[in-house]
């Protein structure tokens, strides 16, 4: 699984992919297609997709906030727990708003 979610993440080609995990291009592409089949049955309810419309606003708005281009949204993650930050002027972007500092996995 961990895999699927590499090369979905980095979107490298098969070939490339398959070197790097020494698996053949049939399984990921197996594994692949579970996974997002999975996701669209398990997690319809919880994840909105983009009505074009809105697509713009938000690439646009990642790009402004955050430098990235082409990117249409995010799925919120887990936060870690760490320590304060030793300098100060970081503390604002690891601060976690149920208290304490975190990093997003």
């Amino acid at each position: 699984m961990s895999c699927v979610i590499y090369k979905l993440a980095h979107g490298y080609n098969f070939v490339i992919f398959i070197k790097l995990f020494a698996i053949g291009k049939s399984i990921v592409s197996l594994v692949l297609h579970e996974f997002v089949t999975v996701m669209n049955i398990v997690f319809w309810k919880l994840i909105s997709w983009l009505v074009e419309a809105n697509m713009c606003t938000v690439m646009n708005d990642f790009k402004l906030r955050c430098g990235l281009s082409s990117v249409q949204g995010a799925i919120h993650g887990t936060n870690l727990l760490i320590s304060k930050p030793s300098m100060p002027f970081l503390e604002e972007y690891y601060y976690f708003k149920y208290g304490g500092y975190s990093i997003v996995a």
